[in-house]
């Protein structure tokens, strides 16, 4: 009598994103997962893209967390065919869950989903099924809540925040660049995330925004 084995193939997981309780959380949902496996992890697009280059499995992002991505950056992932995107992201506006959701992405959940979810969300996008939330779902078809229009409140890094302080006491990008041992471009990228995360338009509303949130000490204070 004969007995067939069959070896069981995990989905093989990169996860892409700024903040390590983030990348710690999911990484602990994959580990307890029979059928995934996490293959990787990355805070930034320079090392994300060449992990992309070979192998194939599901990658999990949020495109405003993750360092030096812009949202048109997203459309670009489709390239590496083998990879299938799921996001799951804080911000539901809805001119941008469209955005996304028109760049060809196989899954979209936002932050709120449980982890029942995010597990059912990852096999669904292995198999090339396309699955969105409920919430995402309302947003698209126009049935979401007023305050859907609005992303939560950004999330800055370590390295945001302090490029936010030295942009507020008058620097000029390549003077941070030499401080910080960064290329004028990559300072330029940080600051353009920043801008965008706080929805802001100039140097001036930043310098409110850095003093309002306590960054910097406004005159006449200790």
């Amino acid at each position: 009598m004969f007995r067939i084995i069959l070896n069981k193939v995990s989905v093989s997981v990169i996860v892409a994103h700024q903040h390590a309780l983030v990348r710690e959380g999911l990484s602990h949902i994959l580990q307890e997962m029979p059928d995934a496996e996490l293959h990787a992890t990355c805070t930034n697009a320079a090392d994300l893209l060449p992990m992309l280059e070979s192998g194939s499995g599901v990658l999990i992002l949020d495109p405003l967390h993750v360092d030096g991505m812009e949202l048109q950056d997203v459309e670009l992932l489709q390239q590496f065919s083998g990879w299938k995107v799921l996001l799951i992201t804080a911000c539901e506006q809805m001119a941008m869950v469209r955005q996304l959701v028109g760049t060809g992405i196989q899954g979209y959940l936002t932050r709120t989903c449980d982890r029942q979810e995010i597990e059912e969300a990852i096999m669904r996008v292995a198999k090339g099924e396309t699955t969105y939330c409920h919430k995402v779902l309302d947003i698209l078809m126009g049935q979401a809540p007023a305050d859907s229009e609005r992303c939560d409140p950004a999330i800055l890094s370590e390295r945001e925040v302090e490029i936010i302080r030295l942009i507020a006491s008058g620097l000029t990008t390549r003077e941070i660049a030499g401080k910080l041992y960064r290329s004028e471009h990559t300072i330029s990228t940080h600051r353009k995330n920043i801008m965008r995360k706080l929805n802001l338009r100039s140097s001036s509303e930043l310098m409110v925004y850095a003093m309002a949130s306590g960054l910097i000490l406004q005159e006449g204070r200790a």
